[in-house]
């Protein structure tokens, strides 16, 4: 969360983009977005943050950062 509000906001817009994971769409909501959102409030960032089924952070109307889950099925590392 740290990470993502200094990369962001260290950069000028159209620089940076960067995408969020976790295990589950709950975990990349209702945890690390939720955080995202709150230290974007406390340290009054630009631009809004979305949290919910849809984790997203614009400003004006660029997207510069979302949150989402890896595929639920996948070969991962099969041959």
């Amino acid at each position: 969360m740290v990470l993502t509000a200094w990369w962001l906001e260290t950069h000028t817009l159209g620089e940076a983009f960067v995408v969020t994971t976790a295990p589950t769409g709950p975990q990349v909501s209702a945890v690390l977005w939720r955080e995202i959102e709150r230290m974007h409030r406390k340290a009054k960032l630009r631009g809004r943050v979305n949290v919910g089924m849809r984790p997203e952070w614009y400003v004006n109307k660029e997207l510069i950062a979302y949150g989402r889950k890896p595929a639920d099925y996948g070969a991962v590392g099969s041959l």
